[in-house]
């Protein structure tokens, strides 16, 4: 029988927790709201209701996707690669990579502000911070 454990945090694994319940899926949605300046990653529904308003929030859907994405690859690494779990940052950094081979799918109106908030989660990224609760 599989574990039913969070790989991040032990706690009970579900779709809503990993995504965004989980002490890391929250850190990465207040960073990710820090760089949107705006509150992002409550619930599949907050995250829905900015899809469905086409492209009035074009670039934050582009991040949000890009931090689930990132979420659900770190947690398939370590259940299936056996990778480590070092630190949150890392992950920011991940997305950011992401974002940066997404950023072609990114209309040109767009991207002026698609690239200074990559900066600015570059930065967050990379501050010699710790993150609370992204180490383990």
């Amino acid at each position: 029988m599989k574990d039913p454990s969070c790989l991040f945090c032990s706690e009970a694994e579900s779709i809503q927790h990993l995504f965004f319940e989980c002490v890391v899926a929250k850190q990465v949605w207040f960073f990710m709201s820090e760089v949107l300046d705006r509150r992002v990653g409550m619930d599949f529904i907050s995250l829905g209701t900015m899809w469905l308003s086409n492209r009035r929030f074009l670039v934050a859907n582009i991040f949000c996707a890009a931090a689930l994405w990132g979420l659900w690859k770190l947690r398939n690494n370590l259940c299936f690669q056996g990778l480590l779990w070092k630190d949150g940052r890392v992950l920011l950094l991940k997305v950011a990579a992401m974002l940066e081979n997404w950023s072609v799918l990114c209309p040109k109106e767009f991207v002026p502000d698609f690239l200074r908030r990559l900066d600015k989660l570059k930065d967050l990224a990379t501050r010699p911070h710790r993150m609370p609760g992204l180490t383990k």
